[in-house]
């Protein structure tokens, strides 16, 4: 795995908010699944992070053309503990989780609000996601539009970007130097 603090993670807080293990056990129960393993012992090590410079990521699926002509994503943040509504917690409670799979949980911030989700069982366990928040899939608009809404509405928004978070933390690679954090 790639040197993370060399690579420029650092605390957004001052000091990192590592999720506590009240915070996971609730997670865990309320969405039926063990977190993976890599991924819980990141949060609990370094919680609510970000790097400077900013990082990107360059995903196993290519990206849309409505999502940027570029080829990697652009990284924001990782969730932390919870701390004024922001936390890790909070997300997997947010409103626009309704329009992701059940089995998966936003567990770090892209740029205009979009996320990257982990999946926690069934085909998706382990993999890393980018959700584009511009292209929020809602059953509605079907419904509106006289349309059945489709099997697997839920990943229409979606992209494949690692096969675990290990894998996502490998696929990150650092903005030049002159880019501040957005």
């Amino acid at each position: 795995m790639k040197n993370l603090e060399a690579m420029g993670l650092y605390p957004i807080a001052g000091e990192y908010q590592p999720v506590k293990d009240e915070e996971l056990v609730e997670i865990e129960d309320t969405r039926g699944f063990a977190l993976p393993p890599d991924f819980k012992s990141f949060i609990k090590k370094y919680g609510w992070s970000g790097f400077f410079p900013r990082a990107y990521v360059k995903p196993i699926d290519p990206i849309p053309p409505q999502v940027t002509d570029e080829d990697v994503l652009g990284f924001v943040c990782f969730y932390g503990a919870e701390i004024d509504r922001g936390g890790l917690l909070s997300m997997t409670r947010a409103k626009f989780t309704e329009s992701m799979p059940s089995t998966v949980i936003p567990f770090a911030e892209s740029d205009g609000s979009s996320q990257y989700l982990i999946g926690l069982g069934g085909d998706d366990l382990n993999k890393v996601y980018f959700w584009n928040f511009e292209e929020w899939p809602d059953p509605d608009d079907y419904e509106d539009q006289g349309l059945e809404i489709p099997e697997g509405w839920q990943y229409e928004n979606m992209i494949l970007v690692a096969e675990s978070f290990t894998d996502f933390l490998n696929r990150l690679v650092p903005g030049p130097r002159d880019k501040t954090l957005s």
